[in-house]
């Protein structure tokens, strides 16, 4: 038994510094690595309990915690290493279920209470219920009264600073962190209560003091209230304060650039993007971020008819969508199918918008009209059940005078997802095959649709 628990002892010892370094590189967005150490310290978390019997092994690491750790892994990553076909939110109900086991056994561990309430918060996110934000904010409002609690009344004044009556709850980030998440609730629960999110993210402000990462999340929260409230320019000054605080945290530049989007401040919010892309650019961990941060500002000079710019950054994902591969072995390499899309609507625009004179003729224009449908198929290969996908295949087919093709393209849309501009579609290729009596019958299906589409 004493082999046993040495190895049980290891094991949970190489588990917890597994864990560590993949905390240390989640927050730097480096899944991969992230993945691969909660995986393996999933596995080592188990060992114990097969190595050695549960008095001993309760010796070096409370049970309690042992199922805090478990449930770390299935938050973190977002999935389970021993079974990876699980969706994101049963990973968040087995680590509750972890969480439960843990209470149950000590139901005073701040830690546990902090990781319930990130699971609840989490879950609420995936499912968007009501009763799942409620969930959330309660469980946030108990991890924050555990410090609370532990300070007398008396001998705390009134006028004390938030952090003097939350000192007992979790470290400083931890504690800024849950009355963020709270902000957040309030934020998602009920418009109404916007103006109490924003004083909730005000206290947060107050307790994070001088600590920079913290200061960062509690002024973009404040942003977010503010934005929601309508006071744009205030808003802008807070997410400015947060970057400067701490630039690292993609979102804030991604609520920074939406914001001066909303105010039709295009330009603005192509420097932000801009800004933001050299930044993240400095450090290999940030390819994630880095790539929707591109998507996001693809999107934006697609609407501003800025196609080469749009091109210019789709080429961008391109390559590091396969630099990833090479820094993440378990990772396909393959673009997304929102990659793919982009890049198809861009040339598609492109053409498109193209003076009559500078269009592409004969094989130029066979050509791009196959590189449009390959991106095209390979969009849909990817997320089959995507609205308009199809349809927008079905634009090229017709292009390229593949009629069966287009037809069935929009049949197929329509089957997923019908709409006046697929039935308007099916009508253009029904009348260009000849099909006078069926392309009515389409045409006049859009307008009973919508009206006022044109």
């Amino acid at each position: 038994t004493s082999a046993s628990f040495a190895t049980a002892t290891a094991s949970a010892t190489a588990a917890d510094g597994l864990a560590r370094s993949a905390s240390a590189s989640a927050a730097n967005s480096a899944s991969a690595s992230a993945g691969q150490d909660y995986s393996r310290a999933f596995q080592n978390y188990h060992a114990p309990k097969a190595a050695a019997p549960r008095r001993q092994t309760h010796t070096y690491l409370s049970q309690s915690r042992l199922h805090s750790l478990v449930a770390s892994c299935y938050l973190r990553v977002g999935r389970s290493p021993t079974q990876p076909s699980l969706s994101s939110l049963d990973c968040v109900e087995l680590a509750q279920k972890q969480l439960r086991k843990s209470m149950m056994i000590d139901p005073s561990s701040g830690e546990t209470y902090f990781l319930w309430a990130m699971a609840c918060h989490a879950r609420a996110s995936l499912t968007t219920q009501f009763s799942d934000w409620m969930q959330a904010h309660r469980a946030w409002d108990r991890f924050l009264s555990l410090g609370a609690t532990s300070v007398s009344s008396a001998s705390t004044p009134s006028s004390a600073p938030a952090s003097t009556a939350l000192s007992g709850a979790g470290s400083l980030t931890e504690r800024v962190s849950a009355m963020v998440a709270r902000s957040d609730c309030l934020l998602l629960v009920q418009p109404a209560r916007v103006d109490e999110a924003l004083v909730a993210a005000k206290l947060a402000v107050q307790e994070a003091g001088q600590e920079r990462t913290c200061r960062a999340l509690a002024f973009g929260q404040v942003g977010r209230c503010l934005l929601r409230s309508g006071r744009y320019a205030e808003a802008a000054v807070m997410f400015r304060k947060s970057i400067q605080e701490d630039s690292s945290p993609v979102w804030m530049w991604l609520e920074l650039a939406e914001l001066y989007e909303s105010s039709e401040l295009d330009t603005a919010a192509e420097l932000t993007y801009q800004e933001a892309s050299r930044f993240l650019s400095k450090t290999k961990h940030a390819i994630p971020d880095r790539i929707h941060l591109l998507l996001r500002y693809t999107l934006l000079e697609l609407r501003r008819g800025n196609h080469a710019k749009g091109l210019a950054a789709i080429d961008q994902v391109f390559k590091l969508q396969q630099h990833q591969a090479t820094l993440d072995p378990s990772s396909s390499g393959k673009p997304s199918s929102t990659t793919y899309f982009l890049h198809a609507l861009l040339l598609q625009a492109q053409l498109q918008g193209s003076p009559a004179a500078e269009r592409p003729r004969g094989e130029d224009l066979k050509r791009l009209l196959g590189t449009i449908e390959l991106n095209l198929e390979q969009a849909i290969k990817q997320d089959t059940r995507q609205p308009f996908y199809n349809l927008h295949l079905s634009q090229i087919h017709l292009e390229q005078k593949k009629l069966p093709e287009a037809e069935s393209d929009c049949l197929y849309e329509l089957e997923m997802n019908p709409n006046a501009p697929a039935w308007y579609q099916l009508g253009v290729v029904l009348l260009s095959a000849g099909d006078l009596h069926r392309s009515r019958e389409a045409f006049e299906k859009a307008i009973q649709l919508d009206p006022q589409w044109r």
